[in-house]
């Protein structure tokens, strides 16, 4: 089965590796996945909660 658009939530925890700041490795890793997807034509929408530290 193949998708065209892919809803991803980042929550707090992902994007902080559990500290008040956010993780640039882990950013960079999920940019880089992202912009694979959208690369091959994927839609993507992203969701946080926005109660990023």
């Amino acid at each position: 089965m193949s998708y065209h658009r892919i809803v991803v939530k980042f929550g707090t925890s992902l994007l902080t590796s559990g500290t008040d700041h956010l993780d640039l490795p882990v950013m960079t890793n999920l940019v880089q996945q992202v912009a694979q997807l959208h690369r091959q034509g994927k839609e993507i929408i992203i969701v946080s909660s926005g109660a990023i530290a």
